[in-house]
């Protein structure tokens, strides 16, 4: 039914695949391991708002199992996800920063997500999203580990207000969101003191 070329039958397939995975570990393994990613990850470039949200909605909960981790993780699924941060409706956003929160922790994920310049992306979104909800608090627990390569750094500091989005986190986010935003400051000021630490402390 996914692949039938149907809207109608896609949308149908998601809605059953996604009632057949939830709050069972099982099915979300059989799901993956049934040849179902393609066709997920396809529909995230869907013109059609609700295939696009139901994919994200699909694959923000096949990925919440560890054992569908490293397969969603070095497929296309993540480029996709970062792109859905840029294009998609505001379920759509918010479901795949979600998904991509659970992936980053699989192996090679981590540098999946900064090959889609990921960093201008998390910041629209962080700024949009009221510092204390979940959306934000998982811009920052992606931002935070991003911080360990220099190219995400750079493009921190280049966006307008990046950084100033990341302290504002530290002021008025969720306790987690606090911890992740205070140990990106950290990773951007250790990593360069001259280039980051003067340049920012006088500002906020």
């Amino acid at each position: 039914m996914l692949r039938s070329g149907s809207a109608e039958d896609a949308e149908a397939a998601l809605l059953a695949l996604l009632n057949l995975a939830v709050k069972d570990e099982s099915n979300k393994t059989k799901i993956i391991d049934a040849g179902a990613l393609d066709p997920l990850v396809d529909f995230l470039r869907s013109p059609n708002s609700v295939l696009q949200e139901n994919a994200a909605a699909a694959l923000l909960t096949l990925s919440a199992s560890s054992a569908n981790k490293p397969a969603i993780a070095s497929s296309v699924a993540v480029p996709r996800l970062v792109g859905v941060l840029d294009t998609g409706t505001p379920q759509a956003r918010a479901d795949a920063i979600t998904a991509l929160s659970n992936l980053y922790v699989a192996p090679n994920a981590l540098r999946s997500i900064l090959q889609s310049a990921p960093v201008p992306r998390l910041i629209g979104l962080l700024k949009a999203s009221d510092k204390s909800s979940r959306t934000a608090e998982r811009c920052i627990s992606i931002l935070e580990p991003l911080m360990a390569f220099d190219e995400a750094r750079t493009a921190l500091a280049a966006e307008p207000g990046g950084v100033l989005a990341v302290v504002e986190a530290v002021e008025d986010g969720s306790p987690r969101a606090r911890e992740h935003a205070v140990g990106a400051l950290l990773t951007l000021c250790r990593s360069d003191r001259s280039k980051y630490r003067r340049r920012y402390s006088t500002k906020g």
